[in-house]
């Protein structure tokens, strides 16, 4: 073998050892930094994919992440994550480079592949259409939408066929569960029935608040069809009184007011979870009844008279003569001294203004009890001094 045929084949060695060298670290260099996995979406139906609320969720690898770099022929897997989306598929382009006529590489939420090189990834979604039909509710049929969207909302009361009130209370679906919004729905097209009773399934017990009143606490008892049932009631009592009204939800009621109270409680004190037997707490307003009332008064001319209360309510004061030199009450008159069952009580009200029989029961002192069928009161009317 020649020297200048050695020199070649050496040459020859030493440039496939350096080739082959190069060739490994290019490959270990590859395999340690790997490939990278780029993610993008698609919304199909909205231009951003939070506008209902949810936001799309993707994982490389079980990794939160739109970008993520893998050992080169790795198996790589990626998720989708959006409760009330639908996902179209996977796509194996940017979202720049997608085109009508491609075909996905994948379908299901989760997709896996092998990673040979850099690859980009497009989820390509849209919102899923949830399809509810309403029954039992007049005017709003079949209705179309997506997640996170509220069902319809029926206001109490609801008129019924035989024109009586009714009380919504709630949508059920066929599996006689109730459903207050899209995410509750277990299939995106759902039939939703109305549960409706009638106010009348009803009986209510107006429970009047003692504090009112003073006395115990007294039971209405109510039904919508035949209003308030008085003879089975324990009346609420008060000395010189009688109940003149109920207050619900902060407006007065008659107990005759059938129709308007039937109202306020069908939109306010019924629902899903209530009972057969309802107790609904009332405040109470009295009006001052009373008879043979009688008023003994005096002066210090020594005019002395009986003066009887009219069932207006009102002592006028002013409509008293004290003694034939005074045609009306002397403007010297600073208050009046009342005095019932030998107790003496100083009123130092502006006399013109007139007493009235609830200024008299305003002083519990008195101790009147509703037995008493005459009261007398003996009033002196108080002087400057001097005069």
């Amino acid at each position: 073998m020649s020297t200048r045929f050695t020199k070649i084949l050496t040459y020859c060695v030493l440039t496939m050892a350096i080739i082959a060298i190069v060739v490994c670290s290019a490959m270990c260099l590859t395999n340690a930094v790997g490939v990278k996995i780029s993610l993008e979406t698609k919304y199909l139906s909205k231009t951003t994919a939070t506008e209902n609320g949810q936001e799309i969720v993707l994982k490389i690898n079980g990794e939160e992440t739109n970008e993520l770099y893998v050992r080169q022929d790795s198996v790589v897997t990626l998720t989708f994550e959006a409760p009330g989306y639908a996902l179209q598929g996977w796509y194996n382009v940017s979202e720049a480079e997608l085109a009508d006529d491609m075909e996905p590489v994948g379908e299901s939420f989760s997709y896996e592949f092998t990673a040979t090189k850099d690859t980009n990834f497009t989820a390509v979604f849209d919102a899923i259409k949830y399809v509810v039909t309403y029954e039992g509710v007049e005017g709003l049929g079949t209705r179309t939408y997506t997640y996170g969207d509220e069902i319809e909302k029926v206001e109490n009361p609801v008129v019924l066929e035989d024109g009586s009130l009714g009380v919504f209370l709630g949508w059920k679906n066929t599996s006689d569960e109730y459903v207050s919004s899209i995410d509750d729905l277990d299939s995106d097209n759902v039939v939703l029935n109305a549960n409706i009773k009638p106010l009348s399934d009803y009986q209510f017990k107006f429970i009047a608040d003692a504090g009112t009143y003073g006395k115990e606490d007294g039971v209405i008892y109510y039904d919508s069809m035949a209003g308030a049932n008085l003879e089975s009631s324990v009346i609420p009592t008060r000395d010189f009184y009688e109940l003149d009204k109920i207050i619900l939800n902060g407006q007065s009621y008659f107990l005759t007011d059938k129709d308007a109270i039937n109202l306020v409680l069908a939109q306010n004190y019924v629902n899903a979870d209530s009972t057969k037997e309802i107790s609904v707490t009332v405040q109470t307003e009295w009006k001052l009844v009373f008879e043979n009332i009688t008023i003994n008064y005096s002066s210090k001319f020594g005019d002395n008279g009986t003066f009887e209360i009219t069932n207006d309510g009102k002592v006028d004061i002013e409509s008293i003569v004290l003694s034939d030199e005074f045609a009306s009450i002397d403007p010297d008159i600073q208050g009046i001294e009342i005095t019932y069952n030998d107790e003496t009580y100083l009123k130092t009200k502006e006399y013109y203004e007139g007493l009235t029989i609830a200024d008299l029961l305003a002083i519990e002192s008195f101790g009147i009890t509703g037995e008493e069928t005459t009261l007398i009161f003996d009033i002196e009317f108080l002087y400057n001094p001097g005069v």
